[in-house]
């Protein structure tokens, strides 16, 4: 039984189970699953260049995903007056799955 619900923007009908992503078929947008063993794909950041975000991923190694990636930069408010921010650096700045490690950095 399909039946369209309000605030639809299709024209079909879904069912509550497939406006969750929960029916066979239905597509996951970020952290998709792939391969064999169920690895998760990396997140790439759009403020990189296609070969910056592999050479993050490769730093990673296999068995780490990067559940979200950008750039970052960090500024500081030094002594004596800590009145004025001074830029510190820039860099990378990823959210990280460790598979073997089971945890988050």
């Amino acid at each position: 039984a399909t039946r369209k619900f309000p605030g639809s923007s299709s024209g079909r009908g879904e069912t509550p189970r497939a406006r969750r992503g929960l029916e066979p078929g239905a597509s996951m947008s970020r952290g998709s699953r792939s391969g064999a063993r169920g690895q998760q794909d990396n997140v790439p950041s759009r403020l990189l260049l296609d070969h910056e975000n592999q050479q993050v991923f490769e730093l990673l190694g296999r068995k780490c995903t990067t559940l979200a990636t950008s750039v970052a930069q960090l500024y500081l408010a030094l002594p004596p007056s800590n009145q004025v921010w001074g830029k510190q650096g820039c860099g990378v700045l990823c959210l990280v799955k460790d598979n073997p490690r089971r945890s988050y950095f």
